[in-house]
Formats: structure tokens, C-alpha cells, sequence
């Protein structure tokens, strides 16, 4: 059933090999050139030894070793080839398969990344595909190689001594039993330091994130003993797997050691009763020190794919579902990115985590030319509203749609009409052009102007603090909270969407600035609806109207309700 379970999981990552199967075509070819190369020296040291020194014939010495030159540069044009056909597989796959999972990812309900931590996804991303990478890399190049190898070395063998080869082969049985014991062990523990090092990816993380709190409370000896502490988790994981695997490597190793001196003891009295030539015996030893090497390896090859599904499993869930049953989950029934609409309306919209109401029997319309306000103590549900305008989750009940008809959920690309402003502000590591033409690559220059100027962070730029071609770090760099604020504001409005949403994000603007910038909405952006959640009292006059909501229903309260609670 494992073993199943394991191909079936195997099969799931073959698809990427797909476009390439002339190279891997190509790439068994050059390899069984390669393999076939390898296996010449010990048959011609037999040639050499049992019929050219005692006719002691120098020139046939020479050709035949020409020969055998000849042979050598053809293994190391065609490894070459091999190699670079190898790394052009490997690397295309392993691309592919990180590009599924960030596209995977970004199409994931939004309450998924609530419930994984960063470092553990980074760790899976890296890491674990790098593992996949070299296992695949191992069963296209090493584990074909070594198979071809071994055929070969069993062939030759047969021809010199077919008695002596049977003798020499009942080493292997023992060896496979070994390796294949000590697999569960080593892959258990493995798996241990897999999940360890994700923990130390995801506290790097988390000090790189919350420096300035870490600072600012000297919990360096606390931070200090957490990584003591993975660090020790990673050490045991580590030196469990070392152990099994050492072990296992000496009892292999053991078997290796045994087999030439049986070979030596049984094909030496041979030799001495004439049966079997000494240049037979020599190439015979040749070829078996050439035999349990690839065999290893075979198995080794087997250990690391053991390993290898283990990171699949975990790159598994982030990976798209089957493309067919994909299609039709995000199948939209209007295929335009943006389509023209006049409101949007809640109708009986609830949402619920397990049994837990988040929010509950929601109707509302919101019409484009007014601003609205949507206030309400912390966990009342005012960002899963959002969230749920965003279409980053789903109603578990009711409908969101505009002008009475379409359901958001059935429009491509709904995200493409809307400007999504939140509190924290999401920059990135580039321009500050860049930062406000992301997502909007085609906006004109006069978008960008018009859009830096009514977020007020024209002021910011006059005076030369930073320019357009500033590059700041994801962090915003030498800028203020609030003009962190404002490029994230001019983005979304650089975006022209007909629909922009305030997540908290004039937090960090005073008073005053917060009102010149929703009077430039009220003045330009006529064409849009505008909400904005706010804690702050001040603001609630500049709104057209004020939703409040308590407990994930909405209150009868406001300036005016319009809510009601069915």
C-alpha cells in the first residue's frame, strides 16, 4: 500500500517531464554510450595481459590502446552532453514546479495563510523542491547510469566466469537487505530535520519582522535561547538520521569488503588448476570493484527518493489541484477583467469559520459617488467584510453582486476592480515608480502624477526627499509611516478601480492630511465607491454615510443605518 501511495505521489510530478522527453530520450542514449565506455578497460586488460604480452606484439600494445584513448574521449563528450541535458531537465522542472505553487498560493482562500507559518511555506518552496530537484536529477541521470552499469558489469562478468559471477552476485541480496531496513529509520528522522529546519526558517523570520519590538525590549537572551533550542532539535533529528545511515553504510561496506576475497579465494584455485586465465581473474576483480559501487548506489538512489516523497507530501498542498477539476472550479461566467457597474450589494451575507459566525445576515448597498464609513470595536468583522468585498473568501451564505444581478464570484479577474489600501504598508524592495505602478505596468505618466497628488505624496517628492526613481527595501527604507501610507494609496489610485477600500490605512496620517485626501476622493473619484474602516471619530464627518457593525451583525446605528439585521 506504501509503495503505491509512493507511486502514485511520484506520478503526480512525472507531468513535468512531460515536454521533455526527446531530451531524456536523447539523455538514455548518451548514457548507455557512456556506461558501455566504462566497462572496456578491465575486458581489454584481459586482451593485454592473456595474448598480447606473451606474443609480445608492441604495435598491437599501441592500437589497442589507441583504442581504448578513443573510448575515454568518447565517455567525456558524451557526459558532458549528458550533464548539460541533466541540469536543462532538472532546472526547467524544478521552475515549473515553484512557479505552480506561487500561482497556487496566490489563488488560495485568504484565511489559508492565517493558519501556516511563513517560514515553514518558505522552507517547502526552497528547500524541499531543491530536494525533489536532486532526487529527480538522480532518477533521470545517477539511478539510469548506475542501472546500465550494473546490467552491463553483470553481462561481462557472465562472459568471463558464469560460476564465479552467481558466487559474486549473492553479496547484493545482502546488501539490498540492509539498505532496505535502515530506509524507514533514516527517512522517519529525516523527516524530523526537515520540519526542525522549517522552524528555523520561520524564526529568522519572525525576528527579521518584529526587530524594532525585540529591540525595544532587550529580549535578546530570549530570542537567543529559542534558537538554542531549535537548534538543539535540529542537532538530535540530525544525529539520529547519522547514526542509522553510518550503520548502515559499515554493513554495507562490510559485504563490499567480503566480496573480492571470496572472488580472490575460489577464482585463485581456478587459476591454479587452469580454468580460468590470471588476465580473466584481474578483469573478473575489475569488473566486481566496478559492480557494488553503482549497486550502492542504486540503493542510495532508493533511499533519497524515500526522502524525496517526503518533500512532496509537504509540497503536496501547494501544488494546483488536476487542471480539468481547476478549470471548472475558477471557471467565471463573464470573461471580462472589468465590467462597468453602478453598486454593489450585500444579500443575506454571512460567513463562518467551522461553527463559529464571523459574520452574520449582512444586507447593504454601496453605490458608486459616496464614501463610506465602516466602523466597530476589534473582532466585530470589519476585515472579513473586506475580505469578503475582495472576494478573498467566500459567503458561507448569501450573495455579493452588483446591480442586482452578477455575483462577484462570477466575474474574471474581480480583483481588477478594485483598490485595496490596508494598514500595514506592503511595499517592495524597488523604485518607488515601480511600488506605484505595480499591478498597473500599462498606467501613463499623467496617471501616476494625478494619482501621487491626490494621495498627498506629491509634497513628499517636491521636496526632494525621495524621487520617482528612489529605490526603497520592503520595509519602506528612510520613509515615514505616513509616507509609506501614501505610496500605498497612490497605487491603488494609480489602479483607477471602481471600487477602493481603506483597511485601516490612514492610521497613520494626521487628521488634517487624512481629510485633504478623502476631499480628492470626494472631488475626483466620483466614479468609484469608497470605504474606508476607521477607529478614528475625527473622520466620520468627511463620510457620506456610517455603517457600524457589533459582533459581526450591524447595529442600527450611524449617520444614517443603513444596515438592517434580518
Amino acid at each position: 500500500m506504501k509503495s503505491r501511495k509512493s507511486l502514485k505521489l511520484i506520478n503526480r510530478y512525472l507531468k513535468y517531464f512531460r515536454p521533455y522527453i526527446f531530451d531524456i530520450f536523447l539523455l538514455i542514449v548518451l548514457m548507455i554510450i557512456s556506461s558501455a565506455g566504462s566497462l572496456a578497460t578491465p575486458y581489454v586488460l584481459k586482451i593485454i595481459i592473456d595474448q598480447i604480452f606473451p606474443q609480445g606484439d608492441f604495435t598491437q600494445l599501441i592500437t589497442i590502446l589507441l583504442v581504448l584513448v578513443l573510448v575515454y574521449i568518447l565517455r567525456i563528450v558524451c557526459n558532458l552532453w549528458t550533464d548539460i541535458l541533466d541540469n536543462k531537465i532538472s532546472q526547467n522542472v524544478v521552475g515549473k514546479i515553484r512557479i505552480d505553487m506561487l500561482n497556487s498560493l496566490f489563488l488560495k482562500d485568504i484565511g489559508f495563510f492565517k493558519n501556516v507559518n511563513t517560514g515553514d511555506v518558505l522552507f517547502t518552496i526552497i528547500d524541499d523542491v531543491r530536494n525533489i530537484q536532486t532526487t529527480l536529477s538522480s532518477l533521470i541521470l545517477s539511478l539510469l547510469n548506475d542501472v546500465f552499469v550494473v546490467i552491463g558489469i553483470i553481462v561481462m562478468l557472465s562472459v568471463l566466469n558464469f560460476k564465479l559471477t552467481l558466487i559474486s552476485l549473492v553479496i547484493i541480496p545482502m546488501i539490498l537487505y540492509s539498505i532496505r531496513r535502515f530506509a524507514p529509520l533514516i527517512q522517519k528522522h529525516f523527516k524530523e530535520v526537515q520540519e526542525s529546519e522549517g522552524l528555523l526558517n520561520n524564526f529568522f523570520l519572525q525576528c527579521f519582522r518584529n526587530i524594532r519590538v525585540i529591540k525595544s525590549y532587550e529580549a535578546f537572551s530570549f530570542e537567543n535561547k529559542k534558537l538554542f533550542n531549535i537548534n538543539s532539535q535540529i542537532y538530535s533529528s540530525n544525529k539520529s538520521s547519522t547514526f542509522f545511515s553510518s550503520i548502515n553504510g559499515s554493513i554495507v561496506t562490510f559485504f563490499i569488503a567480503i566480496g573480492p576475497i571470496l572472488v580472490l579465494i575460489i577464482g585463485g584455485k581456478s587459476v591454479f588448476a587452469g580454468a580460468l586465465t590470471l588476465g580473466a581473474l584481474i578483469a573478473f576483480i575489475q569488473y566486481i570493484n566496478r559492480l557494488y559501487s553503482p549497486a550502492i548506489n542504486i540503493m542510495r538512489t532508493y533511499n533519497q527518493i524515500n526522502k524525496a516523497i517526503i518533500s512532496m507530501e509537504r509540497v503536496l498542498p501547494y501544488l494546483p489541484i488536476d487542471q480539468t477539476e481547476a478549470a471548472v472550479l475558477h471557471k467565471a461566467v463573464l470573461a471580462e477583467d472589468r465590467i462597468a457597474f453602478d453598486k454593489l450589494i450585500f444579500e443575506n451575507v454571512s460567513y463562518r469559520i467551522d461553527e463559529e459566525e464571523i459574520v452574520s445576515g449582512l444586507n447593504a448597498e454601496f453605490k458608486k459617488g459616496h464614501i463610506y464609513g465602516i466602523i466597530g470595536p476589534s473582532g466585530s468583522g470589519k476585515s472579513t467584510i473586506i475580505n469578503l468585498i475582495c472576494g478573498f473568501l467566500s459567503p458561507s451564505e448569501g450573495m455579493i453582486k452588483v446591480d442586482d444581478s452578477v455575483c462577484i464570484s462570477q466575474i474574471k479577474n474581480w480583483t481588477s476592480n478594485l483598490g485595496l489600501i490596508e494598514k500595514e504598508n506592503q511595499l517592495f524592495s524597488d523604485t518607488i515608480i515601480s511600488n506605484l505602478k505595480y499591478g498597473s505596468d500599462d498606467a501613463s505618466e499623467a496617471d501616476v502624477v494625478k494619482a501621487v497628488e491626490h494621495a498627498m505624496f506629491k509634497e513628499v517628492l517636491d521636496h526632494r526627499i525621495v524621487n520617482y526613481d528612489s529605490v526603497i527595501t520592503d520595509t519602506g527604507s528612510t520613509l515615514s509611516d505616513g509616507q509609506k501610507q501614501r505610496i500605498s494609496i497612490a497605487r491603488a489610485l494609480v489602479k483607477a478601480p471602481q471600487i477602493i477600500i481603506f483597511d485601516e490605512a490612514t492610521a497613520s496620517l494626521d487628521p488634517s492630511l487624512e481629510r485633504s485626501i478623502i476631499n480628492n476622493l470626494k472631488k475626483h473619484y466620483t466614479d468609484s465607491i469608497v470605504i474606508i474602516i476607521t477607529h478614528r471619530v475625527s473622520s466620520l464627518q468627511s463620510f457620506d454615510f456610517v455603517y457600524a457593525i457589533e459582533k459581526g451583525t450591524f447595529a442600527k446605528e450611524g449617520l444614517p443605518v443603513l444596515f438592517t439585521n434580518n
